[in-house]
């Protein structure tokens, strides 16, 4: 048996480097979990976050820490679309979270750390590591500034709350 490459998550089937394959997977699971709901947004949060870490965002600089990459963002959002497809495979239909909380808990992951990321005018800081103590009230507060963005403007403040359980 061949070893796992290193791109890969542990199934050794997607690449966590690749945001078009790693929000392909999750645009399937969630597919065969919620048929017809759409879903639809979460391939746009996918591009604007890969916009957000290659600086290419509007008002926002590249990522530029060593650990809080995209690889490591994308290593999370398949984990926790995968957490979420579990969840929802195994409680009765009262129970589960449905199409709606599921999209919203992959975009909360997908810019968890969102944070470490330095707005255009802090250029002048040497590295979005200084942020580490900060990092999780950033990325609450870039939630609250794009969810409306996408069609979540009622679950923006929930989710800049729910982030905070990201921090340590």
């Amino acid at each position: 048996m061949q070893g796992r490459l290193a791109q890969n998550d542990v199934s050794n089937r997607v690449n966590v480097e690749d945001s078009d394959q790693v929000g392909a997977g999750v645009m399937r699971l969630f597919a065969v979990r919620y048929p017809g709901a759409d879903v639809g947004v979460v391939a746009s949060a996918f591009a604007d976050a890969k916009r957000l870490f290659s600086g290419a965002y509007p008002g926002y600089l590249a990522c530029d820490t060593l650990y809080h990459d995209l690889r490591h963002t994308l290593d999370v959002t398949l984990a926790m679309a995968r957490l979420i497809d579990g969840h929802d495979r195994t409680h009765r239909e009262a129970d589960r979270l449905g199409p709606r909380r599921a999209v919203l808990g992959v975009i909360i992951a997908l810019l968890h750390d969102s944070g470490y990321m330095k707005l255009a005018s802090e250029g002048h800081i040497p590295n979005g590591a200084v942020f580490t103590k900060v990092h999780v009230s950033r990325s609450g507060e870039f939630l609250l500034r794009y969810l409306p963005t996408i069609g979540f403007a009622a679950e923006a403040d929930v989710a800049a709350r729910l982030v905070h359980f990201t921090g340590y």
